[in-house]
């Protein structure tokens, strides 16, 4: 998955950003996307996938900065 805003190529470093996830029940689960220390990110983008690879499962924006980009029919 690239970004549409990419225009040097992906990042192969390590990332500045942390990633949290919490079930909470009937197979929900809420996921938390942090900056390490002083680093700075212009965005990321999640995406569910079961072991067979396939894509799974329903995104919501829960901050006014969240995005949801359709991707193949599902969110």
């Amino acid at each position: 998955m690239t970004p549409g805003h990419v225009t040097l190529g992906s990042q192969s470093s390590l990332a500045p950003y942390g990633i949290h996830i919490t079930p909470e029940g009937n197979g929900t689960f809420l996921v938390t996307v942090y900056g390490k220390g002083n680093e700075k990110f212009k965005g990321f983008i999640l995406q569910g996938r079961d072991f067979s690879e396939n894509r799974v499962g329903i995104f919501n924006a829960v901050q006014s900065k969240g995005k949801i980009i359709e991707c193949g029919g599902t969110k």
